[in-house]
Formats: C-alpha cells, structure tokens, sequence
C-alpha cells in the first residue's frame, strides 16, 4: 500500500510563493492577492497534487481567512504573518463521528490548558500518528 505524508519541509517553499498568504494585505504578510488570483493558486496546485491544494485552501480559506475577516488587529498580527511565512499551518476542525459536518452538533470542546481538544473521534490528516480520544498540540 502507499503511503502518502505532508511534508512540513514544503511550507516554507509554498510561503515564498505567497500562497500561504494570497489573499490578505501585505501589512500583515500576505500576498494580497484577489480572489480571482487565490482560484488559479489552487486550481494550479491541483493540477499537480490535489492534496496540497486541498492543505493550501484550507490553510487560506478556513483558517487565515476567517482571522483576517473576524479577528482583532492584535489578533491578526500575532497570527497571520506566521501563517504567510509557513511557520504554522493553518486548520478548521468539523467533523465528528456523531456530526458530519453539521457544525451545530459537534461536541468537541477545547481547553486552555496548552490548549486540549476533546473529542470522539479526532483526525489530523497532516501528521501519521493515530488519533486518540484526546489530543493535545
């Protein structure tokens, strides 16, 4: 069977091209790309590896986009220039076992305690480890 795995090793290169970034300011980071621009990127890095486009857009559009459109200034500077520059990589979780996609019905909850997720089924399909019942990052 073959595996395949996210290579952290490839963030940094994705960031120099600004597709870690496209479509906030460059006051924060960013590449300041329109959404136009932000649909080629993907459609682009599709064409070669759906997964990464699949990472990228999530990255972008559930992640950063969502700190960029609701987050305070304070919050936006802490948190999208290390995004842009590929030092962290950005998530949204939502499914659950008992869910879907239903986010309304999830039950996973967060703590902040170096901050622990809680849930029935936790998936992080960007490292090979197996879940458990309760993951800490």
């Amino acid at each position: 069977m073959r595996r395949s795995i996210f290579s952290a090793d490839l963030m940094p290169k994705l960031a120099v091209l600004g597709l870690l970034g496209i479509q906030y300011p460059e006051q924060y980071g960013g590449a300041g790309m329109s959404a136009l621009d932000y649909c080629i990127c993907i459609e682009e890095l599709a064409r070669v590896d759906p997964a990464i486009a699949l990472s990228v857009a999530a990255h972008n559009g559930l992640c950063a986009s969502h700190i960029f459109l609701f987050g305070s200034d304070a919050q936006k500077t802490q948190f999208l220039g290390p995004l842009a520059r590929g030092e962290k990589l950005g998530a949204w979780g939502l499914t659950e076992s008992t869910s879907g996609s239903d986010a309304a019905s999830m039950r996973t909850t967060a703590t902040r305690a170096g901050w622990r997720l809680g849930a029935q089924r936790l998936e992080d399909l960007h490292h090979p480890r197996p879940a458990s019942p309760t993951s800490s990052w």
